[in-house]
């Protein structure tokens, strides 16, 4: 599963090579191997084969579901709480939260409706409203520091929008690849269609018209056969779910102004196609616009998904870094 030959029982899983759909995999693993499911937010107070161990071994324990993952909790700087990416993992966000170290707290927002018993959100306002509320658990006010990539910067933008409302002051506001809803239309996949060229794209089965159009169930069943035991029918149908909850709120959404600043990074390859396929040299995604403070646009390298990568994200988490200490 990882790039080494032998793994300790104490070595962390993220030092040695483990990313966010290596996580899913191992997780995959653990659920056919030990007829149980650990959500793959449990590698982030479990990250070596010992502290995995004893998470196996544990009886589940029935508690109070909250949003709120923690990444990295250690440090008395202003936490960071990132809303999760249009893939709905946190993971995504570890290696900036590592990068940025043990000084800078570090929270994941999880969405709502990936397991059983639980509705997903259909409406951006109250996803934001909700999960606003849960990080008020760990930062009971401001100033707070908010972060999302790709749908998450929009539901980022929308928990700023909305504390300034309620009289908190946002520290900072950071876009990863965020594009304003409208913008460029065509330019970005729906999150169904980036499932689709993540997990099934190399299949002669079923095109990507044919996935869009096909129900929950057999869709599922279509995945689980296929995915060699990374997801079992039943988180399918949750996270399509959830994903096209997240496609439906894009289209609904009525965004207001933000009286404040953005830091928007954006991946140098996505521009470089914006700039071909569209002619556009704007590199703020739209959001200049609808904003009455400064915005700041920084371009890291890689594409879309691979700027969060540990093999691209340094520039990223410099460029970071200095901008939370200028805020300090």
């Amino acid at each position: 599963l990882l790039p080494v030959e032998r793994v300790g029982i104490h070595d962390n899983f993220f030092e040695i090579g483990g990313h966010s759909l290596l996580a899913v995999q191992l997780m995959a693993r653990i659920r056919i191997t030990f007829n149980k499911r650990i959500e793959v937010s449990a590698l982030f107070t479990a990250q070596t084969v010992a502290e995995l161990a004893k998470l196996i071994d544990q009886e589940q324990r029935l508690t109070e579901w909250s949003p709120i993952i923690h990444l990295q909790s250690q440090g008395n700087q202003i936490p960071i709480f990132a809303v999760h990416s249009g893939n709905t993992l946190v993971v995504t966000y570890n290696e900036i939260a590592r990068g940025l170290g043990k000084e800078q707290p570090f929270y994941g927002i999880e969405p709502r409706g990936l397991v059983e018993d639980q509705q997903p959100f259909d409406d951006l306002n109250e996803m934001a409203s909700f999960y606003i509320e849960a990080l008020r658990h760990i930062q009971p006010e401001g100033p707070y520091r908010l972060m999302g990539h790709s749908f998450g910067g929009l539901v980022a933008f929308e928990m700023a929008r909305q504390l300034v409302e309620l009289g908190e002051k946002v520290d900072s506001l950071i876009l990863i690849d965020t594009y304003l809803p409208d913008y460029m239309t065509g330019f970005s996949l729906t999150h169904a269609e980036n499932f689709y060229d993540q997990f099934i794209q190399e299949s002669d089965e079923l095109s990507r018209d044919e996935f869009i159009t096909m129900g929950d169930e057999e869709l599922a069943d279509f995945i689980s056969s296929k995915s060699l035991g990374l997801f079992d029918g039943e988180q399918i149908m949750h996270k399509l779910r959830v994903l096209r909850g997240f496609d439906n709120m894009v289209k609904s959404y009525q965004i207001q102004d933000y009286p404040g600043d953005i830091l928007l990074f954006r991946a140098e390859e996505e521009v470089a196609r914006q700039q071909k396929e569209f002619a556009s040299t704007d590199l703020s995604a739209g959001w200049q616009e609808r904003i009455s403070g400064k915005i700041e646009v920084v371009i890291v390298p890689g594409n879309h998904d691979s700027m969060l990568r540990r093999e691209k994200v340094s520039d990223l988490v410099i460029r970071l870094q200095q901008s939370l200490t200028k805020n300090s």
